[in-house]
Formats: structure tokens, sequence, C-alpha cells
């Protein structure tokens, strides 16, 4: 059994096609982390659930994911970390899953951009759930004070602004992320709220220097995390 090893846990992900990576670490690191009933869409070997219940011991948080054997992973997962009270889990997809309350945050490392890579096509193909969908499903299952947290292809932050938009949900926090220092961003962070902001807080955060080197920035963000900081 392969171990992914972090910190102060450490995860598989030996049946999951989405692996354990950079996004949705960043992500995980990243989110706003105040709320108390939490819903992770496309958890996947439960990453970024594990990682939240970490910051905020005192959420509850719901993992879903339409592959069955990553959920049975991620509840192992859960049960050898010893928090099988804080994490929940279950093989279905975002439309047909019903808690029976509203949450107060959604975050996801979305399962609904195309891929080249044929292996992972049923867990990120957006023929199976698209964008606008997705912000419908989180509409509908968003407290009114709540709050919706991805990461995304930079190319397309546009597109997901605009479906967000549709459904009311309004860009609260944003950054750009940079692989590295002077090259064009490849992927943003942001979070949406049923509450509109008059100025959003839009940051930009380089991984890398020109040195190659890990900046300060992304360390200071991951330094819990990451054996390596």
């Amino acid at each position: 059994m392969g171990l992914f090893r972090f910190k102060h846990f450490a995860l598989t992900d030996n049946n999951c096609q989405l692996k354990i990576g950079t996004d949705g670490v960043l992500l995980a690191a990243w989110a706003s982390c105040k709320s108390l009933l939490v819903l992770d869409v496309g958890c996947s070997s439960g990453l970024i659930s594990t990682i939240y219940a970490h910051r905020n011991p005192n959420a509850k948080i719901w993992g879903i994911d339409i592959n069955a054997p990553a959920i049975a992973e991620a509840k192992e997962n859960a049960m050898r970390l010893g928090l099988q009270n804080h994490l929940h889990y279950s093989a279905c997809a975002f439309q047909d899953f019903r808690a029976g309350f509203k949450f107060q945050q959604i975050i996801t490392n979305p399962p609904f951009f195309e891929l080249p890579n044929k292996n992972i096509k049923s867990a990120k193909h957006e023929k199976q759930f698209s964008l606008q969908e997705f912000f419908l499903y989180c509409k509908k299952s968003l407290s009114d004070n709540g709050i919706v947290s991805l990461i995304y292809p930079f190319n397309r932050r546009h597109e997901v602004i605009t479906y967000a938009l549709k459904h009311d949900l309004y860009v609260m926090r944003e950054t750009q992320v940079l692989p590295k220092d002077g090259k064009n961003a490849n992927r943003v962070l942001i979070e949406f709220s049923n509450q509109k902001e008059e100025v959003p807080e839009i940051e930009v955060l380089a991984l890398r220097n020109s040195n190659n080197e890990f900046t300060h920035q992304y360390k200071r963000l991951t330094h819990y995390l990451y054996l390596k900081f």
C-alpha cells in the first residue's frame, strides 16, 4: 500500500482515478475554513476533506464521488486516521445527493473539465457534469450565507464566473496561480458567495521563483502540509 505522506497524516490513492496532486493541496490550504457543514464534490481519496478536517476539527464534512472504489478508499483513509466521525463519504453524483440540510461551504477540485488522458475520462469529463449544472446544484445545496471554493484552469476563468453569476453566486475572493514568476497564470482559486461583494479580493500566487525554487508565499500557504517545507 503506497502512502502519500504529509506532516500530520498520510493518505492512499491506489484505487482513485484522480491522484493526490498540487491542485487539491493548494485548494485545501487556500480555502476559507470556518464552516461547520461542508460538502466536498468529487472527493476522490479524501485529500481535501482530510486537510479541511485538520484545519477545522469542528467541521463535519461530506464527500461525494461517482467512483465507488475511490469512496471505499476515502472511507479507509478516514478510518485509519480516526476521522470517521468527521468525514462522511457517499458514492453518488452531485445531482443525486440528498443531505436533508443546507451546506455552509461546498469545495471542489472540479471533476468536470476535459483532459486528454483517457484513464481519468470518467472522473473529469464535462459531458457528464457541466459547469452550469454544478453551480445549479451548488445554489440548491448552499445555506443563505454559504460559499463555494474551487480551483480551475485559468483560461476558463471568465466562463466559471459567468456560470456562477447565472445562479446569483458572486466572486468574493480570487487568487490567480502562476507556475513560476514571469509565467502566465495556469490555475485560478475562486470563492463565490450568495452575498455580492463590492470589491472582491484578488491576489496572485507564484509557486516558484525565477531560480525555480518554491516561493516564500507558497511555502507559507502549505508549510503545515508538505514534509519538504
